[in-house]
């Protein structure tokens, strides 16, 4: 026998005593693969999440950008319908209706406050003079507010007196934040307290006692709240304590930081439609009568300043993590 025959009839011999692949090797193969390409699919599912969560982000942005602007636009011409007012009526029409007898010089108080607001009103729409506009109108509704301050220690028991000075708060809150974003404060300036957390936790806490004060007078005016409430509505007296627990539920919410963004935006939108529903009709009936058109411009920039702080108050308040028990 030769050499290549035995070579011949050896090969098959060797290829039957080679080793096969286990079982076990082929899974350990294939696991590897599979996980080869795992990874390559969640890779690109991380990549396709992050990039849908920045275009929600920046859309998101976007949305609460323009939010933003309309409620400024719409407070920025509520303060400048009340600077036409005085000067047309040489009346202010705001909630305090009227300088109080202890200003001296009231007739030139009431045309110099006439001045202020329409040109704050006017600057707040103009980006150029947002800021000082701002810068202006934030501490004179504050002095607004400081004169009522009088009489609310002389007549404490008066329900209107504090609904009152509480339309004015509204108003200064509204002012407020527009002064906190807009303004660019040094950091030794003696304002810098009324644009940080502390200042924004003290525009919650008025915002909140002023709508609690919107309340207390529902229930303590029900008549002349019933009054307001359009014919065509069903169930005139309910509604008029519905609305009042609102104000009050609303306004508990913003003071204790109980879901403050949805009680202020719920708060801003029962303004708007009860300023929809009673005082457009009304101003349409009467368009010259002075006390109609005070009505509708001071519920219009209560409206806007309850939806400035609303949207000031960031969205993660709402869905805040309360601390959990552990478990031992």
């Amino acid at each position: 026998m030769t050499v290549r025959q035995c070579a011949v009839i050896s090969l098959p011999i060797k290829l039957r005593s080679a080793p096969r692949p286990s079982l076990l090797g082929a899974c350990r193969l294939r696991y590897n693969r599979n996980a080869i390409g795992s990874q390559r699919q969640r890779r690109r599912f991380e990549i396709f999440r992050h990039a849908r969560q920045r275009t929600i982000r920046i859309v998101s942005s976007i949305d609460k950008s323009r939010q933003q602007q309309l409620a400024r636009t719409l407070f920025a011409l509520s303060i400048a319908s009340l600077g036409i007012l005085a000067f047309v009526y040489s009346h202010l029409g705001l909630a305090w209706y009227s300088v109080p007898a202890w200003v001296p010089w009231r007739g030139g108080f009431t045309f110099a406050s006439g001045i202020i607001l329409l040109s704050c009103g006017v600057g707040l729409l103009v980006r150029r003079f947002a800021q000082i506009s701002a810068c202006i109108l934030f501490p004179y509704l504050v002095i607004w507010l400081l004169m009522r301050v009088p009489t609310l220690v002389s007549t404490p028991l008066i329900a209107v007196v504090w609904e009152n000075a509480a339309e004015i708060a509204t108003l200064v809150v509204g002012a407020w934040v527009l002064f906190a974003r807009l303004d660019e404060l040094r950091e030794k300036s003696p304002w810098r307290f009324a644009t940080g957390a502390n200042g924004m936790r003290a525009v919650r806490m008025l915002l909140g006692l002023s709508l609690v004060a919107f309340g207390v007078a529902h229930f303590a005016y029900v008549p002349q709240t019933v009054r307001l409430v359009p014919p065509w509505l069903p169930f005139r007296n309910s509604l008029a304590y519905v609305t009042g627990t609102f104000h009050v539920a609303a306004g508990i919410g913003v003071l204790f930081s109980i879901y403050p963004r949805l009680a202020a935006m719920m708060e801003a939108l029962m303004l708007g439609l009860f300023t929809l529903i009673v005082w457009i009709p009304a101003t349409l009936a009467a368009p010259t009568s002075m006390p109609t058109l005070t009505e509708i411009i001071v519920s219009t920039g209560v409206t806007a300043g309850v939806w400035v702080v609303a949207e000031s108050i960031a969205a993660h308040d709402d869905l805040r993590e309360r601390p959990t028990k552990k478990t031992p």
